[in-house]
């Protein structure tokens, strides 16, 4: 068999002479052998997969071998991949009869086993001077692509370490060959990729079809000399046919093939993906209206082709010509390339178009997510997402149940449009569609027919869930004239039941949250009557009781009890004011945090004579109105328990960004305390003031210890609005 000459006959290794005197005919010492083959195997792992082709591939593995276990000549067969038969690819000293021999050799046929010490095989090389072989296949994988052979001009003795080397020889030179074919591979994929790129860039610039057909009817005025083309859509929902574009056909024969789709071969096209070529019109399997029309408008041939890309079928490209025409293989490829690039276009304008709609329904979404979590009541949340579910879902019915865990009950929280009946008052877990949904913890969508409310349709319902939290279920209504929710519809229902469940939840934890402030706010004012006006009027009310029992006995007694009683009402007085405008910052609410906090520090200092200092950040961004009234709070907190108990002269306040939180300390220079202890002292109003920074999501330092002074440090992670 004539194969293609590989090497060079310069490359080709002359026969060696004899082995000198003295000389093993086994070759170098064992230790020397291994580590040579060992050090070939290494080398070898990269060398072979930088090869530039197969057969310098080849002759790298062939030449390493030889070197390594010291033999003079070699040769390597593959398998030829169209006939399946042995091919000689790759030599090194053979003489020409050993050669001619070697190329018409079978691979499963004469070079059997690993080594043939004797025999027929040895005995047919021996007549072309060769006295020793051995030979490893060559795998891809589990199968023989081709075979190894070594050879020697003396006998040889191979060792067990030089069997193990030949195998693995061959098992790269296997990984090689597999490498390479893969490097050629991707390098025609990377051509065929750059020829696409180029016709897909002029298709993926164009959404509108006409600019595409234009630059395929060009092509096919060039390549198959037809210059009349049409392009039929083919609903996805099926149906009639629809020319989109066209160039040359007359619109007399496009109106006659829409009136005939129904009867049309195209139907059939699209579903088989196998083109309809047409040396005659008279052929057409179809309306014979649409024949008659094309022949009598001088159209006699055609061809159509499914538009499929994907395995999505978008319709039919029509090719006409003028004259009958007898189509031919490489015609109807090029309609069925032709056809691929109006699929494609036909596919980047379908999703584009779907892409602007999620678009549009993700805006409104996003607006209606923003508008339904500044609603702080739960239950006007709920019909704000029901009233807006109606047109972002489109349905015809939205509601919304809450689950009462304590007995396994769904409740109905709001409905839209209100007068709707379809949606239940109470439903037990596990029945009606909400129940299932709860029950199955997945959207159940069915058909639905209510004859209490005259409704029949479609309904599907999905469970709302914060945090593996099960808050109720959401449920949508279509009559059946505006048909069933498609797998689609309900993957972005789904998407806005959990917005919705998020808003939901975050109104009952506003809620919540409001209560605790409330709590707070009431225990903090109890400590402050207690602390200030409390005591006074027990006071004074001692001193009431001892100038009742010297009126009219000590006159002059009677006089300074009553005087020391006036001055203490007046503090009281006082005192209650201060509690009473604290109530209401309304510096806070007109001039905002930082001017609240610089008059709660002037008041600080001209009532109790200490001196404030203030480093307040002017860089703090924007914060929500109860993180301000928080702070603020927290700053006032801390300057009431500094005039209570800490005897101090000099205060300092800083607020200001570190690290990403929002740090408000306030530092003295008091009598300090022990802050171990101070529970079981006089810690009322460092309770309250932990419990205002835990409530609003911060943490709180306290740092202080007898004659020492105290520093508090309030932070929170930085949310600002």
């Amino acid at each position: 068999m004539a194969t293609r000459k590989t090497v060079s006959q310069s490359k080709r290794l002359e026969p060696r002479p004899a082995t000198p005197a003295g000389e093993s005919r086994s070759g170098p010492s064992g230790d020397d052998r291994f580590l040579r083959q060992f050090a070939a195997i290494l080398r070898l792992s990269t060398l072979l997969t930088s090869a530039k082709d197969k057969e310098q591939m080849l002759e790298m593995g062939l030449d390493a071998a030889l070197q390594a276990l010291g033999w003079e000549a070699g040769m390597v067969h593959l398998l030829d991949e169209a006939t399946g038969l042995p091919c000689l690819r790759a030599w090194r000293g053979l003489s020409p009869e050993a050669l001619a021999h070697a190329r018409t050799l079978a691979i499963t046929g004469e070079i059997t086993g690993l080594f043939a010490p004797a025999g027929r095989p040895l005995a047919v090389w021996e007549t072309k001077g060769i006295r020793a072989l051995a030979t490893a296949p060559i795998r891809l994988g589990d199968t023989a692509v081709g075979r190894l052979t070594v050879a020697s001009f003396h006998a040889r003795e191979l060792q067990p370490t030089d069997v193990a080397f030949l195998e693995a020889l061959a098992a790269q030179m296997g990984a090689a060959i597999a490498y390479l074919e893969l490097r050629q591979s991707s390098r025609q994929s990377l051509m065929k990729l750059d020829a696409l790129q180029q016709v897909s860039n002029q298709i993926s610039s164009n959404l509108d079809i006409e600019p595409v057909l234009q630059s395929v009817l060009g092509t096919v005025e060039t390549v198959l000399g037809i210059t009349r083309c049409a392009v039929y859509d083919v609903p996805e929902s099926g149906g009639r046919l629809r020319c989109i574009a066209s160039r040359g056909v007359p619109q007399e024969l496009i109106r006659t093939t829409e009136d005939s789709s129904r009867r049309s071969p195209a139907h059939k096209i699209v579903s088989t993906g196998i083109p309809m070529p047409l040396r005659n019109l008279d052929e057409y399997p179809g309306d014979p209206r649409v024949a008659e029309t094309a022949v009598r408008l001088g159209l006699n041939s055609a061809m159509f082709v499914p538009l499929v890309m994907g395995g999505q079928r978008h319709g039919v490209l029509s090719l006409y010509d003028t004259k009958p025409r007898d189509w031919s293989p490489s015609d109807i490829r090029m309609g069925q390339m032709l056809a691929r690039a109006v699929a494609v276009a036909l596919t980047n304008l379908r999703l584009y178009e779907k892409v602007v709609q999620a678009a549009a329904r993700l805006q409104r979404l996003h607006e209606v997510s923003m508008r339904l979590i500044e609603s702080e009541d739960l239950a006007r949340t709920a019909i704000a997402a029901t009233e807006s579910g109606l047109e972002l879902l489109q349905a015809d019915v939205v509601s919304i149940h809450v689950y009462d865990p304590e007995y396994r009950l769904l409740k109905l929280l709001a409905v839209y449009p209100p007068h709707a009946e379809c949606a239940p008052s109470v439903v037990a877990v596990g029945h009606g569609v909400q129940g299932k949904a709860i029950r199955e913890g997945k959207p159940v969508a069915r058909a639905l027919s209510l004859a209490r409310c005259e409704f029949d349709g479609f309904a599907v319902a999905l469970p709302l869930k914060s945090h593996d939290e099960l808050l109720g279920v959401l449920s949508a209504y279509r009559v059946t004239a505006r048909g069933a929710f498609a797998n689609q519809e309900i993957e972005f229902i789904h998407l806005f039941a959990s917005m919705v469940a998020a808003t939901l939840q975050n109104a009952k934890l506003l809620a919540r949250s409001e209560e605790l402030g409330v709590i707070s706010e009431r225990n903090r004012i109890v400590s402050e009557v207690h602390d200030a006006v409390g005591n006074e009027l027990a006071s004074l009310l001692m001193k009431a009781e001892l100038a009742k029992h010297t009126l009219g006995e000590d006159v002059a007694r009677t006089g300074a009890e009553l005087g020391f009683i006036a001055s203490g009402l007046q503090r009281a007085i006082a005192e209650l004011r201060r509690i009473l405008f604290a109530l209401r910052p309304l510096e806070l609410e007109q001039k905002g945090l930082l001017e609240a906090i610089r008059k709660l520090a002037s008041d600080f200092t001209q009532q109790n004579g200490a001196q404030v200092s203030l480093h307040l950040s002017d860089s703090i961004p924007r914060l929500s109105t109860r993180m301000d009234y928080t702070l603020y709070r927290v700053a006032q907190e801390c300057l009431n328990n500094i005039r209570k108990y800490a005897g101090a002269s000099s205060v300092v306040i800083t607020l200001g960004v570190t690290d990403g939180s929002l740090v408000l300390t306030v530092e003295d220079d008091g009598r300090g305390f022990d802050a171990q202890g101070v529970a079981k002292t006089r810690g009322i109003g460092l309770r309250n003031l932990r419990e205002r920074v835990d409530s609003a999501g911060g943490a709180l330092q306290i740092t202080s210890a007898p004659g020492q002074g105290t520093r508090i440090t309030a932070m929170f992670p930085l949310i600002a609005v």
